[in-house]
């Protein structure tokens, strides 16, 4: 029996032994040391960008850096981003976008149409779940679109998205709907 306790303390020591040497390595290296960075001239990204002073995304009181405006960033949380846009004729507009399941990321409400004489800019307001509590969520990407109408024809004007500071929005496929009219 002795024998027997001896052959699992000997693995169990030796995986305690390594994940202290772990927890020591990694306590000791710290966060924001310069591993973290990538070295300068490398092409690659490092977690801080270079910011003038007094300029947007230098005014965090723990001086973190906020990120810009711009199109590459996410949408605010009660946005949808547009994939692409699909134009039925010269009024009516589909506006593609990917989401997850509703019951877990909620739905899309009414859109907001901003048309100039440049631009059609459209927001996708994002409506929370209707349900709370603890549920079970899949994660899968769902292929979704909303009808907007014009007041007047798109022409050559360019669709941007609200979700994304006005990005442009790239023409793409019909929405693929069999129940809608094409």
């Amino acid at each position: 029996m002795r024998t027997g306790l001896v052959r699992w303390l000997v693995p169990l020591g030796a995986a305690l032994a390594v994940l202290v040497v772990v927890a020591v390595v990694v306590w000791q290296r710290g966060p924001g040391t310069p591993e973290d960075a990538a070295p300068a001239g490398s092409g690659q990204p490092s977690d801080r960008a270079s910011v003038a002073p007094g300029s947007p995304g230098t005014d965090l009181p723990d001086g973190d850096l906020t990120p810009a405006p711009g199109p590459d960033l996410p949408p605010g949380p009660d946005t949808q981003v547009i994939d692409s846009y699909f134009a039925y004729d010269e009024t009516r507009l589909a506006l593609n976008y990917t989401t997850g399941v509703p019951e877990c990321y909620g739905k899309v409400g009414e859109p907001v149409v901003e048309e100039t004489g440049d631009a059609v800019t459209v927001t996708l307001p994002k409506l929370p779940p209707e349900q709370k509590g603890d549920i079970a969520c899949i994660d899968i990407a769902l292929s979704k679109s909303v009808d907007v109408s014009l007041d007047s024809p798109l022409g050559d004007r360019e669709v941007r998205d609200g979700a994304r500071a006005g990005a442009e929005v790239s023409p793409g496929s019909s929405p693929g709907n069999p129940n809608q009219a094409h």
